[in-house]
């Protein structure tokens, strides 16, 4: 029947669950839902408490921190559908830590992408690590399709840098760039 799990750090929507109440270890079948880090908000520090969000026809929760998803998908968007999703074989959910997904095609509007043997989300407390940024893509009846990618660049723990290029065919390339701060008082 349509079983619901919910914890502080996760809730599952599933056809069916076995689950053990004393080793709070299981597994779900047909299972979706979302895992949400403690995030413990602190004085000029950017940060999100935003879920991460699976669909799998196998979740197994070994313990409150991990989860695998087998044969499904992960995102951080409520609706993959309307945004990204990577699909995967097997997914490692580590709550506050990060997601490798192995055999991961990343898609977006469910198109397929590109393919990796694997891929790491880092869906972590404080996910504020330099690297190179999901491809942006769109279009606009101005600039036409335009895709682009970038790169983020965290200073410290109030200020950021994204960097990134468009290419934009009506127009040509273009750059992208967005700093964030979050001043003391002084």
């Amino acid at each position: 029947g349509h079983v619901i799990f919910a914890a502080p750090s996760a809730h599952l929507e599933a056809d069916e669950a076995h689950y053990n109440v004393q080793t709070a270890k299981g597994w779900f079948s047909n299972a979706s839902g979302y895992v949400r880090p403690a995030v413990r908000p602190r004085a000029r520090m950017l940060s999100t408490g935003n879920p991460f969000y699976f669909h799998g026809r196998r979740v197994q929760r070994l313990d409150e921190r991990t989860y695998i998803v087998d044969h499904g998908r992960v995102t951080t968007c409520e609706c993959g559908d309307k945004g990204w999703t990577i699909s995967a074989q097997r997914a490692n959910v580590d709550v506050g830590n990060k997601v490798v997904s192995h055999g991961a095609i990343f898609r977006f509007l469910r198109l397929p992408i590109f393919y990796s043997p694997f891929l790491i989300n880092s869906i972590g407390e404080h996910p504020r690590r330099a690297g190179i940024l999901l491809p942006h893509i769109g279009t606009s009846g101005q600039k036409g399709f335009t895709f682009g990618d970038g790169f983020f660049l965290p200073f410290n723990r109030s200020s950021d840098l994204s960097l990134g290029i468009m290419d934009y065919p009506r127009r040509g390339l273009g750059g992208v760039g967005r700093f964030r701060m979050v001043p003391s008082s002084t």
